[in-house]
């Protein structure tokens, strides 16, 4: 089966943790104020036809604040810290795995958070 058959059957692993995580000064890890993060990690696929992981998030299950094809684009790193969330805000996240044509899998399973 081709990169396209083995990115499609992804099926990734992902779990949240959301940290609004304070500094001195008043401001948080994202250096800005009142905004919080969220480390995000997922078990990836040992496919070398991979290339790399996109992640998605937004305020709405499967409505993501980045249309498909354009999430935040990563090599073949199994985590990453979004930064500039909104505390008290419920958000939702997924990843996709994606080849070397930019053929991209369907979405991992939905994680959700609210930060504090």
């Amino acid at each position: 089966c081709s990169n396209v058959c083995a990115v499609d059957r992804l099926l990734l692993a992902l779990a949240c943790s959301i940290a609004a995580a304070a500094c001195g000064g008043g401001g948080t890890a994202s250096g800005e104020e009142g905004t919080a993060t969220a480390q995000l990690t997922w078990q990836g696929v040992a496919d070398p036809g991979v290339i790399g992981y996109r992640v998605y998030y937004g305020t709405a299950s499967r409505s993501y604040l980045q249309r498909r094809g354009e999430g935040i684009q990563l090599g073949r790193d199994e985590s990453y810290v979004v930064t500039g969330l909104t505390p008290g805000t419920l958000y939702y996240f997924a990843v996709t795995a994606f080849d070397i044509n930019l053929n991209e899998s369907a979405y991992s399973n939905e994680a959700t958070e609210q930060p504090p």
